[in-house]
């Protein structure tokens, strides 16, 4: 940029600079020289952000001082949205949530490691995980970086940012003697959830996977679920053979959808049913068109009532929503299938151990759950106290076979005998 832009931009600046002034002077308000260097810091960051930190020639002195952290999550921002990084959305709720109300007004030159450190200790003391604070200075370190790249900081202006050591690696996953107890509650939920349930703990696909699943992509005819490289975690595209449940509840699911439906939905919440006080019989209410219909039967069975308005329902809704959030649902689940701590996210590592036991190829397997690294499905393939004690029986009666086929052999003179051979004897 030449010096003749830079001076009309700072022409401009003035000129607002004076504007404030005296909009302060007839408001009455007085305007000490702290506050005036803040008004002044304020316009320059402005002037930044509005040249997009784009231009050939960098701030430097003093219009480097004035950039804020807020100017630092534009440049971040702005980078995730370009590399259409999935985690985009994270960022945002991060800034909003933490990053933003701690140091977001702050001048960007200003944050020191101290600083850095008692924004650590204090979401420690919330209860943030290590990972996750490691995730929020990670993000604080790349706005930094980006900001260096552009020559908007000098290398000198960014802060040392610790991270924190972390050795919370979950080991949790689904023992064979809860896994009809979980299926028989996702069932009550719905449909929705026994096929998810299923899909994840066979084939070991992430929760976002398999709520972007859309019904397009599940060929009933080749009996297959595809997912597309801007689907996935690592970018690549997965291909997998439904096994006879998992094609039979996704039949269910898929049915009197249009291709680009999502494939799990729930059903609309447009009915409930209910009786008159000191009466026996049960009606059943839903509202279709926007105007609420009571049914002309009536039974004396709540759960009766309760399968007529699912029936109505399920056949006036073809689509239903699609499934967003599911937390509290998977937290009631897992209570009454008597694993409170389990998360839906150990359905993955289930899978992956499940499928090293059934004897699958571990290249196979990574295919299948998505693991692009030899270390991550390492740590995923997690190691059952029955698994060991199955390991040392077929150890003990592999070392009991090799040891009887040995007694079998032909035994070669003086080899393998505890008495003296016949030639040692003469001797």
């Amino acid at each position: 940029m030449s010096q003749e832009v830079w001076s009309q931009e700072s022409e401009q600046l003035g000129i607002e600079l004076i504007n404030r002034l005296i909009d302060l002077k007839n408001a009455g308000v007085l305007c000490s020289p702290s506050q005036l260097d803040d008004w002044l810091s304020y316009l320059k960051a402005k002037l930044f952000r509005a040249l997009d930190f784009t231009a050939t020639a960098s701030p430097q002195g003093k219009e480097m001082a004035a950039v804020l952290v807020r100017d630092l999550f534009s440049l971040i921002e702005r980078d995730y949205a370009t590399k259409k990084r999935r985690s985009l959305r994270n960022i945002k709720l991060t800034w909003n949530k933490h990053l933003g109300p701690q140091f977001g007004g702050r001048r960007a030159a200003s944050i020191t490691a101290t600083e850095i450190s008692s924004y650590i200790a204090e979401r420690q003391q919330q209860g943030a995980m290590s990972a996750t604070i490691n995730n929020e200075s990670a993000m604080l370190k790349r706005m930094y970086q980006l900001a260096i790249e552009m020559n908007v900081l000098k290398p000198s202006q960014r802060p040392y940012v610790p991270i924190l050591p972390t050795n919370n690696a979950r080991s949790g996953f689904v023992p064979d003697a809860q896994y009809e107890a979980l299926a028989r509650e996702t069932q009550k939920v719905g449909l929705w959830l026994r096929a998810m349930f299923e899909v994840a703990i066979t084939y070991g696909w992430r929760k976002g996977e398999l709520l972007d699943l859309r019904v397009g992509q599940v060929n009933l005819s080749e009996r297959t679920i595809s997912l597309e490289g801007s689907q996935t975690k690592n970018g690549k595209s997965r291909c997998v053979v439904m096994s006879d449940l998992v094609f039979e509840l996704l039949t269910q699911c898929v049915a009197r959808k249009n291709p680009d439906d999502h494939v799990f939905t729930r059903l609309p919440r447009t009915g409930t049913v209910f009786r008159y006080r000191a009466s026996k019989f049960w009606w059943t209410q839903f509202w279709q068109d926007g105007k609420p219909v009571r049914e002309s039967a009536k039974t004396e069975s709540e759960t009766e009532a309760q399968e007529i308005l699912r029936a109505r329902i399920a056949a006036t809704n073809t689509t239903g929503r699609p499934v967003a959030n599911f937390a509290k649902d998977w937290k009631r689940v897992v209570k009454r299938a008597g694993c409170p701590n389990l998360l839906f996210h150990d359905l993955r590592r289930s899978a992956v151990r499940n499928m090293v036991r059934d004897g699958v190829r571990e290249k196979v397997a990574m295919e299948i759950s998505g693991h692009q690294t030899r270390s991550i499905f390492d740590r995923y393939h997690i190691i059952d106290p029955d698994d060991l004690r199955d390991a040392s029986a077929r150890m003990q009666r592999g070392a009991a076979q090799r040891l009887q086929a040995t007694r079998k052999l032909p035994q070669r003179e003086g080899v393998g005998s505890g008495a003296p051979s016949d030639a040692m004897a003469s001797g």
